[in-house]
């Protein structure tokens, strides 16, 4: 009898374990908390200005983000926002040009990277393709 009822019991009890870990823990990992503490915004991606990059993979300080952030390239900065489902309670990001640190290039396996570091000194990185970072390196203070 038991036996008969464990589908029924066990489905629910791992939708709400993967649930609460995509929800809840997953977003207070890398380093989005820490830029939020700095760069928090409540715009809106619907009501940014700016140029969408499609961004499909980066590095959050360390928590790798695939297909979860959105880009903006606007006057003020890059804004990013994640997804409604992954977003738990992490607000959207504004981080100005300025805020941009040292960049660095290399190679991890077959495709180079770059590490953005953020902030002065630096809060937390973003790291994705080189190819990515080309979309908006032309909008970074000089000599980075």
């Amino acid at each position: 009898m038991l036996e008969e009822m464990l589908p029924f019991i066990g489905i629910p009890i791992a939708f709400l374990v993967f649930f609460v870990i995509s929800r809840y823990v997953i977003p207070n990992l890398g380093g989005w908390k820490h830029l939020a503490k700095h760069y928090a915004t409540s715009e809106e991606a619907n009501t940014m200005m700016g140029e969408h990059l499609r961004i499909p993979v980066v590095k959050v300080g360390g928590l790798n983000l695939k297909n979860i952030v959105r880009f903006y390239k606007t006057n003020r900065g890059l804004f990013l926002s994640q997804r409604s489902f992954f977003r738990g309670n992490q607000p959207n990001l504004m981080i100005p040009w300025s805020a941009f640190g040292r960049v660095t290039h290399k190679k991890q396996f077959f495709t180079k990277q770059v590490h953005l570091e953020i902030g002065t000194p630096a809060i937390s990185y973003l790291e994705m393709r080189e190819k990515d970072f080309l979309l908006f390196k032309d909008r970074l203070p000089k000599g980075r």
